[in-house]
């Protein structure tokens, strides 16, 4: 039997193309070596190894073009024309998202429970999961109306004229709705103004132009910075002036304060709806004197039923007029009238410095 001759007549090894997610796979299955006999005898010795042969083709840079997968083959070290080797769908290729619509009832990471997740794919659920929302808030903000304290007697003023507004925000920057900061002026809970609209969490400083601002009667001006944010609720902060009553307190001579057209001797603080904080009585003159309590009369304001001297921890009532005594005629320093009712204590004393709480 003559020897076969073989013959390849595949010159270039085989490439397997398959295309997932969009990217080509390349398997190139090399071409075995072949030993062929022809059997029934026993084998002989193997014979002398042959010359090495010319280098057999191999392949360098695989490239798409359009739809078509090529690969440049090397012949002899010769790079050749690149051949054609498959194709690649033109179709979007298809990704498993998440059918099930039922919200999740847990909470993973970021995943809050109660979300649902359908139409998100593996890698946003993964991103959720790894990275929770991260919300923004303000941390300060001024209308820059008047320095110090906020807090107005009635009547008192504050003058019309140009200010700066500002803030200062934390959390990511981005989380930030774009055009979302607003700065809005309410009176009383009333309506609002609109001073400032459709600004950026960095649009700070903001010139706002004011009118006067003088209110007669208890007053709350509120300016209220707000804007939006990708996720969550909107985040907001106030500042508020506000017109308050007086009350005072201090010591007399008189048994009634009916002649006094102010109380700029007594001591003085802006109050609440229940003003019972303890004070203190000085009297530096040695003369025996009433001890005073000078509130508003007026709605809120409960009376107060009892007075207690206050010694360390020890507490001692002291006795006073059952019934307030009304002042009408009374102006504060910003020409507003007030209706007052005052308290007096039934007896006098020379004492120095006495603390007393009033309780209502």
């Amino acid at each position: 039997m003559p020897d076969p001759e073989i013959v390849n007549t595949n010159p270039y090894p085989q490439l397997v193309l398959s295309a997932s997610n969009q990217y080509p796979a390349i398997t190139v299955n090399s071409t075995a070596d072949v030993v062929l006999g022809s059997g029934g005898g026993e084998k002989g010795d193997p014979g002398p190894r042959g010359a090495t042969g010319s280098t057999g083709p191999g392949y360098t840079g695989a490239f798409v073009s359009g739809f078509t997968l090529y690969m440049t083959p090397v012949v002899n070290g010769v790079e050749q024309s690149p051949v054609a080797i498959g194709t690649i769908s033109s179709g979007t290729p298809s990704e498993t998202l998440w059918d099930d619509n039922t919200p999740t009832n847990t909470t993973v990471g970021g995943l809050a429970s109660g979300q649902n997740l359908v139409g998100q794919n593996a890698i946003q659920i993964l991103k959720e999961i790894l990275y929770s929302y991260e919300a923004v808030s303000f941390t300060s903000f001024t209308v820059d109306l008047v320095g110090g304290t906020s807090d107005r007697e009635l009547g008192q003023s504050i003058s019309s004229a140009t200010r700066s507004a500002s803030w200062i925000t934390s959390g990511p920057n981005a989380n930030w709705t774009p055009a979302s900061i607003n700065i809005v002026r309410t009176v009383n809970g009333g309506s609002s103004t609109t001073l400032f609209s459709g600004g950026d969490y960095n649009s700070t400083p903001q010139s706002i132009s004011h009118p006067q601002y003088q209110y007669s009667l208890p007053t709350d001006l509120v300016f209220t910075l707000s804007g939006s944010q990708d996720e969550g609720s909107n985040p907001s902060i106030t500042q508020t002036y506000r017109w308050k009553y007086k009350m005072y307190w201090g010591v007399e001579e008189s048994e009634d304060l009916f002649y006094i057209s102010n109380f700029n001797s007594f001591s003085s603080a802006f109050v609440t709806s229940t003003p019972n904080t303890t004070r203190t009585f000085t009297n530096s003159s040695g003369i025996a004197k009433y001890f005073y309590f000078v509130v508003p009369d007026a709605a809120g304001f409960s009376e107060y039923v009892s007075f207690k001297a206050v010694v360390g921890t020890t507490e001692n009532v002291i006795p006073f007029v059952g019934t307030p005594y009304i002042l009408t005629n009374f102006t504060n320093n910003y020409g507003v009238d007030i209706s007052y009712k005052y308290y007096r204590s039934l007896e006098k004393s020379a004492i120095s410095t006495l603390n007393i709480l009033p309780s209502t």
